[in-house]
């Protein structure tokens, strides 16, 4: 999902999700490492670990991840609104 996705469906700006997220408490059950921009770019400050960390559990999942993006064409999560 994008930050923007998720700031849609609770109503609330895409850098305020950024921030939550980057405070996540509990990074096992809030899988924060699967959120992306909104050109499929990794978080540049990813705050478990860096955009190496991101990418490398994105990896583990089966994503694709080229030049820090994932290809929101074949990862985009699509939920009707």
């Amino acid at each position: 999902m994008t930050y923007g996705q998720i700031g849609k469906i609770v109503r609330v700006n895409p850098r305020l999700v950024g921030k939550i997220l980057h405070d996540n408490p509990d990074p096992e059950n809030i899988p924060c490492h699967r959120v992306v921009n909104a050109r499929g770019g990794l978080a540049d400050k990813y705050a478990l670990g860096g955009k190496k960390i991101q990418s490398k559990k994105l990896v583990q999942e089966g994503v694709e991840v080229f030049a820090g993006r994932v290809n929101l064409e074949k990862c985009f999560y699509k939920r009707n609104y």
